[in-house]
Protein backbone atom coordinates (compact mmCIF):
# COMPACT_ATOMS: atom_id res chain seq x y z
CA UNK A 1 0.00 0.00 0.00
CA UNK A 2 1.86 3.34 -0.72
CA UNK A 3 2.20 6.04 1.16
CA UNK A 4 0.78 3.71 4.36
CA UNK A 5 2.72 5.58 6.85
CA UNK A 6 5.72 7.83 6.55
CA UNK A 7 8.25 5.19 9.01
CA UNK A 8 6.38 2.19 7.90
CA UNK A 9 5.10 -0.13 5.22
CA UNK A 10 2.28 -2.50 4.87
CA UNK A 11 3.57 -6.00 4.09
CA UNK A 12 0.35 -8.48 2.66
CA UNK A 13 2.27 -12.00 2.92
CA UNK A 14 -0.36 -15.01 2.19
CA UNK A 15 1.14 -18.65 1.66
CA UNK A 16 0.06 -22.00 1.97
CA UNK A 17 0.73 -24.15 4.63
CA UNK A 18 2.35 -27.03 2.07
CA UNK A 19 4.95 -24.15 1.10
CA UNK A 20 5.75 -22.91 4.58
CA UNK A 21 5.07 -24.53 8.36
CA UNK A 22 4.74 -22.07 11.40
CA UNK A 23 8.55 -22.17 11.96
CA UNK A 24 9.46 -21.06 8.44
CA UNK A 25 6.96 -18.07 8.79
CA UNK A 26 8.89 -17.34 12.06
CA UNK A 27 12.04 -17.32 10.13
CA UNK A 28 10.79 -15.59 7.67
CA UNK A 29 9.30 -12.76 9.52
CA UNK A 30 12.83 -12.99 11.71
CA UNK A 31 14.46 -12.06 8.60
CA UNK A 32 12.51 -9.31 7.60
CA UNK A 33 12.98 -7.01 10.70
CA UNK A 34 14.72 -4.29 10.58
CA UNK A 35 17.55 -6.09 12.52
CA UNK A 36 17.26 -9.86 12.53
CA UNK A 37 18.82 -11.95 15.32
CA UNK A 38 19.74 -15.26 16.42
CA UNK A 39 17.48 -14.48 19.46
CA UNK A 40 14.50 -14.39 17.39
CA UNK A 41 15.21 -17.87 15.85
CA UNK A 42 13.32 -20.76 17.37
CA UNK A 43 15.39 -23.33 19.29
CA UNK A 44 14.93 -26.20 17.00
CA UNK A 45 18.12 -28.47 17.72
CA UNK A 46 16.85 -31.60 20.19
CA UNK A 47 20.29 -32.02 22.10
CA UNK A 48 20.15 -36.01 23.34
CA UNK A 49 22.35 -37.33 26.55
CA UNK A 50 24.86 -39.45 25.87
CA UNK A 51 22.86 -42.26 27.59
CA UNK A 52 19.92 -41.50 25.23
CA UNK A 53 21.87 -41.75 22.07
CA UNK A 54 23.34 -44.85 23.23
CA UNK A 55 19.73 -46.11 24.14
CA UNK A 56 17.93 -44.94 20.85
CA UNK A 57 21.44 -46.62 19.05
CA UNK A 58 20.53 -49.72 21.09
CA UNK A 59 17.21 -50.02 20.57
CA UNK A 60 16.35 -49.04 17.07
CA UNK A 61 17.08 -52.71 15.43
CA UNK A 62 14.34 -54.18 17.60
CA UNK A 63 12.21 -51.23 16.69
CA UNK A 64 12.92 -51.64 12.70
CA UNK A 65 12.03 -54.83 12.95
CA UNK A 66 8.70 -55.08 15.48
CA UNK A 67 7.48 -52.56 12.62
CA UNK A 68 8.13 -54.83 9.82
CA UNK A 69 6.54 -57.78 11.80
CA UNK A 70 3.68 -55.16 12.31
CA UNK A 71 3.18 -54.17 8.95
CA UNK A 72 3.48 -57.75 7.27
CA UNK A 73 0.84 -59.66 9.80
CA UNK A 74 -1.06 -57.04 11.37
CA UNK A 75 -2.02 -54.30 8.71
CA UNK A 76 -4.75 -54.49 6.84
CA UNK A 77 -5.08 -53.86 3.41
CA UNK A 78 -6.21 -49.88 2.96
CA UNK A 79 -9.77 -48.92 2.78
CA UNK A 80 -9.30 -45.53 1.43
CA UNK A 81 -12.16 -44.55 -0.80
CA UNK A 82 -9.85 -42.05 -3.03
CA UNK A 83 -7.30 -44.52 -3.70
CA UNK A 84 -9.11 -47.60 -5.37
CA UNK A 85 -7.70 -48.79 -8.51
CA UNK A 86 -9.55 -46.86 -10.92
CA UNK A 87 -8.47 -43.69 -9.72
CA UNK A 88 -4.93 -44.73 -8.94
CA UNK A 89 -4.41 -46.10 -12.92
CA UNK A 90 -5.30 -42.25 -14.06
CA UNK A 91 -2.35 -41.42 -11.38
CA UNK A 92 0.73 -40.15 -13.99
CA UNK A 93 3.62 -38.00 -12.23
CA UNK A 94 2.69 -34.79 -14.44
CA UNK A 95 1.04 -32.07 -12.09
CA UNK A 96 -1.49 -29.68 -13.45
CA UNK A 97 -1.10 -26.13 -12.31
CA UNK A 98 -3.68 -23.39 -13.26
CA UNK A 99 -2.88 -19.83 -12.12
CA UNK A 100 -5.94 -16.99 -11.82
CA UNK A 101 -5.50 -13.09 -12.32
CA UNK A 102 -6.17 -11.58 -8.89
CA UNK A 103 -9.78 -11.23 -7.44
CA UNK A 104 -10.97 -7.57 -6.66
CA UNK A 105 -11.80 -6.89 -3.30
CA UNK A 106 -15.06 -5.66 -4.12
CA UNK A 107 -16.23 -8.42 -5.96
CA UNK A 108 -15.81 -10.89 -3.06
CA UNK A 109 -17.00 -8.19 -0.73
CA UNK A 110 -20.51 -8.07 -2.77
CA UNK A 111 -20.75 -11.58 -3.12
CA UNK A 112 -20.35 -12.11 0.47
CA UNK A 113 -23.60 -9.69 1.01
Amino acid sequence: MPDYRPNESLFVYKVHHSLADGIANILFFNDMTDTPTMEGYPNLLVRLSFVQSVLIKLIMPFYIHYLGFKILFFTSSERNGFKNETITNKLTAHKNVECIPDINLEDIKHRAT
